[in-house]
């Protein structure tokens, strides 16, 4: 019968982590490692691919927009501005990769879904 030299354990703190021949490596270490391997080869967005334009971001009935930690940061140091006795304006900090995202997440918004729905009711229409 053949053994490996592999257990998992749970640590005081509910973290499991891994023995591999006396080595313990928590799942912190494996994601981290994973991360380092996977970002190896990517490219930041450039200032155009980042731009922003105001017209785009406000037509879609949902407005969702996933900022890191440190656009987070930024944005909570900013006061909210009353317009009138209806309307406040608020400010966001955004850097280069979370502009970027939020035209990634619109356009990937537009061509996997809308064209489908659209798509989708012309052919019914069609039938």
């Amino acid at each position: 019968m053949i053994r490996n030299n592999f257990s998992t354990r749970k640590t005081k703190s509910g973290v499991v982590s891994s023995t591999t021949k006396g080595e313990e490596v928590s799942w912190r270490e494996k994601r981290q490692k994973y991360l380092s391997d996977k970002s190896k080869d990517l490219v930041l967005p450039t200032a155009a691919e980042a731009n922003l334009e105001p017209r785009f971001i406000f037509d879609s009935d949902t407005f969702v927009i996933h900022l890191c930690f440190e656009c987070r940061q930024n944005s909570r140091k900013l006061e909210a501005i009353d317009i009138d006795d209806e309307h406040q304006k608020l400010e966001l900090v955004l850097c280069r990769i979370c502009r970027s995202n939020f035209n990634i997440q619109r356009r990937s918004k537009f061509f996997n879904h809308e064209l489908m729905i659209f798509k989708k009711s012309t052919e019914e229409d069609d039938k």
